[in-house]
């Protein structure tokens, strides 16, 4: 009976102090809880912060693609605070935009771009932005036709980066702009068009990116149809279609300068690289004369991009000038 008590009482005994210890803890480490300070900020505060926070843009990342490293463009500020860059100084490779924050649609899609980043601005502040619409255009007597001086054949890098299709060139080929020499530099692809003419859009537009000796940028755009026969120069492309974002496909030997129409009439004006971000001072060569791609072939495009044109921009006071006959 004697030990059946004790051993009651020693059982209550480690209770009751198993009990204190438990409480005495709680205690003190609320008091050091609500000793912390915790700011809450509004809804807005957060998504800013978010913002300031997001990935840095490519412009501030190591490139690891390219050999030439992207230097200041000297600028001229505004009241708004977004530069109009005077001259652009910089490699052509570095606009190629591996950041995949941004995207054509959804929540971080083309209206929303100059919100994600500081070195975005231009996309939703700039007022030569791309592409337009080539409604209202002036004959200017004065412009030269385009001279296609490109290789042969060229071999280049066929991949998926970021949110671009790119096909890279290799060195050697160059277009005469405003009787200036300007260095193809990559050929970018974009289901459907991004420039319309007369408010028609086409089912792909193919992008030829140049680069002249004082870093200025000049983009001939080949707008494209959709028919039956599929077009050469893109078949000997897309049997190499890179499957992944980062994946390369080596292409050898493509005539490239072959997949121009005849007649390279074109329209010019004064605007920006699609993609961000969005970099202005951009001279458009947009050919009147489109050519044709199969149905397969813009299929293609959008299975493995999507969707990847930028909508129409304002053109503010700008003029679209269309070269003489």
């Amino acid at each position: 009976m004697k030990v059946k008590v004790k051993f009651r009482v020693e059982f209550v005994s480690i209770w009751l102090l198993a009990f204190v210890i438990t409480t005495i803890v709680f205690v003190v480490g609320y008091s050091v809880l609500t000793s912390v300070k915790i700011d809450e900020l509004p809804d807005d505060e957060v998504f800013m912060q978010a913002l300031n926070k997001s990935p840095a843009p490519e412009s501030e990342q190591e490139d690891v693609n390219t050999e030439t490293a992207m230097s200041t463009a000297p600028t001229t500020s505004t009241n708004d605070g977004v530069g109009e860059v005077a001259e652009i100084m910089v490699s052509t490779g570095r606009l190629i935009n591996e950041d995949m924050s941004w995207s054509y649609r959804g929540e971080h899609g083309p209206e929303l771009w100059g919100r994600l980043s500081q070195e975005y601005r231009a996309c939703s502040q700039g007022e030569k932005q791309s592409p337009v619409d080539l409604t209202k255009v002036t004959v200017k007597e004065e412009l030269s036709p385009i001279k296609l001086l490109y290789k042969e054949f060229v071999d280049g890098e066929f991949s998926i980066v970021g949110r671009n299709l790119i096909f890279k060139t290799d060195p050697g080929s160059v277009a005469i702009l405003f009787d200036e020499s300007y260095y193809l530099s990559y050929v970018t692809f974009h289901a459907p068009s991004e420039h319309r003419l007369k408010s028609i859009p086409y089912d792909m537009e193919i992008q030829f990116v140049h680069e002249n000796s004082q870093g200025k940028i000049a983009v001939i755009a080949l707008l494209a149809n959709e028919k039956s026969t599929p077009n050469k120069i893109l078949n000997q492309l897309w049997k190499q279609f890179p499957a992944k974002n980062g994946a390369i496909k080596y292409i050898k030997n493509l005539d490239l300068g072959s997949i121009f129409p005849k007649n390279i009439d074109y329209f010019n004006y004064e605007g920006s690289m699609t993609t961000p971000p969005c970099v202005e001072g951009v001279q458009w060569f947009v050919l009147e004369k489109a050519i044709t791609v199969s149905g397969d072939q813009v299929e293609r495009l959008l299975q493995s991009m999507r969707f990847n044109s930028r909508p129409l921009q304002r053109i503010h006071d700008r003029v679209v000038y269309k070269n003489p006959r």
